[in-house]
């Protein structure tokens, strides 16, 4: 990774500001993958090898003026990846015949994408102490992206080719206002927000062995998001302090497919996000309760009405019905000088998450995301820091328990799973900074999906010379970290050990020129370009 980061003030007020960088990335991995359905009578197990290579590139321009307390902005941004390209190849055995078979595979799959952001930004400040101050946001982007698969399987007596084509072009609009007052004891944000988004995406696919549910569709989602917020900071004495926020958020959604409405996913709604919570600090002792509710929107991607190979026996598939998730938290937290514990309660609503079922008539499974029926998981973390001279050791222990239920037949997603972290700096000669990092995941459910044990060690060094900046770390140092993962849904499961893709090294030498200021454009469609 190459960055760069530069920036010009004058005594004017005028700034300049440009940033680039350059990343490239790859992995090679191998695994086992195994798969049970049809009451457990067919299986298809696949041995394979896994390579990726991908290059991104990031190039940013802005201005703004400073005037009195107040200022003004743009920045365009560019964002490319020019090449991400993803090979595989398998060794399958499979009995979804009368007589197994055994089959090789070749895949590879292709993508691009670039996108143009153009942001604008308005500061002012006002009042006696200059204690009101008013931000707005002005985003547009469009984003466009394509990829393509194509897959060879061979057996004897058979043979069969597949190539498949996505892609999709969005466009977001975006804007955000915020009126801020800040007084002694208590301060204060009001501010509404509103984008609108299109996406349409275009899916085919070409099956030598053809399958009658593979046709050439189009899909377009277009979202107006209004929301409107106050949210008030409390400081209550010198010990208790206090937030309190309301966030309203409507929603307008149309689906169309083929140029057709769907009807389940063509309406409006609303969502009342709620957060309050009161603080207690004397010291080096405090506690804190909150509650909050937070919504989870689907990628655009998961909407899609398109399929992709994985196996002989397995396609990944879009779900146009999906629904946006919300959760409802209720979190109670102690600290104690270094030490900090937190007793967190979450009501999971239409959860996003992974399932399997088995098509019976065309012997083959599907993969899509879904909407869990509602559930509750109880989780506990605990966290503990150290400074014993130049080592700064920290400890970090995760206890999740669910009580999810879901599928045909119903299963019970309720095993409890807990991770531990431990991180590690230490204080070098020529202050040079170095770090050894652990994680451990144990045994245990998270939603529908069940991990076994899986150990990680991490290590790096980090120096800073004037304006550059210096780091390596080495991931995954000894080769432990193993994906392994199980998800049993709706009589399929589907089991997978992979190994390879977290060992890798990461190089990156950043120079700054004469930074002195930040731009201060904070983005209003940030949300909305994490779906693309």
């Amino acid at each position: 990774m190459a960055d760069l980061d530069f920036s010009y003030n004058s005594d004017k007020g005028l700034g300049f500001y440009a940033n680039g960088d350059y990343e490239g990335d790859g992995f090679k991995q191998k695994g086992y993958i195994l798969e049970q359905f049809n009451s457990d009578l067919n299986t298809t197990k696949t041995n394979g090898k896994f390579k990726r290579c991908s290059q991104n590139i990031k190039l940013a321009v802005g201005s703004s003026y400073d005037f009195n307390d107040n200022s003004l902005g743009i920045r365009y941004e560019f964002r490319r990846t020019p090449s991400d390209k993803y090979d595989t190849r398998n060794i399958i055995e499979t009995n979804v015949t009368s007589v197994s078979q055994n089959l090789s595979s070749t895949s590879e799959k292709f993508s691009q994408s670039s996108r143009h952001s153009l942001n604008s930004y308005a500061v002012f400040k006002f009042g006696k102490m200059k204690n009101y101050e008013f931000t707005t946001d002005v985003d547009y982007v469009y984003n466009l992206s394509s990829n393509s698969s194509n897959v060879e399987e061979l057996g004897n007596s058979y043979e069969n080719k597949i190539a498949t084509a996505n892609s999709a072009k969005n466009n977001i609009v975006a804007a955000k206002a915020n009126l801020s007052a800040r007084w002694k004891y208590v301060s204060l944000n009001l501010g509404g927000q509103y984008s609108f988004t299109r996406t349409q995406q275009t899916f085919g696919a070409n099956v030598a062995e053809a399958k009658d549910f593979f046709e050439d569709s189009s899909d377009e989602e277009s979202q107006h998001l209004s929301a409107g917020y106050i949210a008030a900071n409390w400081k209550i004495g010198k010990k208790w302090s206090s937030r309190t926020e309301l966030r309203v958020e409507y929603t307008d959604f149309t689906y169309l497919e083929n140029g057709k409405i769907v009807p389940e996913q063509t309406k409006g709604f609303s969502d009342w996000l709620p957060y309050i919570s009161i603080n207690y600090q004397d010291g080096d002792y405090g506690f804190g309760l909150s509650y909050n509710t937070v919504v989870v929107r689907p990628s655009y991607k998961m909407l899609a009405n398109s399929y992709t190979y994985s196996s002989h026996t397995l396609w990944f598939m879009g779900n146009p019905l999906l629904k946006s998730e919300l959760d409802r938290n209720l979190e109670l937290s102690f600290n104690y000088h270094q030490t900090s514990l937190a007793f967190t309660y979450v009501h999971c609503m239409r959860e996003l998450a992974s399932a399997y079922f088995y098509l019976a008539d065309k012997q083959m499974n599907i993969y899509k995301v879904i909407n869990l029926p509602n559930y509750n998981y109880f989780q506990i973390t605990l966290g503990q820091r150290f400074n014993i001279g130049n080592w700064h050791p920290s400890l970090y222990g995760l206890l999740k328990v669910q009580n999810l239920k879901y599928g045909e037949p119903k299963n019970s997603y309720d095993t409890p799973r807990f991770r531990i972290i431990v991180r590690n700096r230490f204080d070098l000669p020529w202050k040079i900074y170095g770090y050894f990092d652990g994680m451990w995941i144990g045994r245990g459910n998270s939603s529908t999906n069940y991990t076994k044990n899986r150990v990680i060690l991490d290590m790096g060094l980090n120096k800073s010379i004037g304006s550059w900046a210096f780091t390596i770390y080495w991931n995954d140092c000894f080769k432990l970290w193993h994906q392994v993962n199980l998800v049993e849904t709706n009589g399929v499961s589907y089991y997978q050990n992979l190994k390879g893709a977290s060992h890798n090294v990461f190089v990156s030498a950043t120079y700054t020129f004469n930074k002195k200021k930040n731009y201060k454009g904070k983005g209003a469609a940030q949300s909305e370009v994490n779906r693309l």
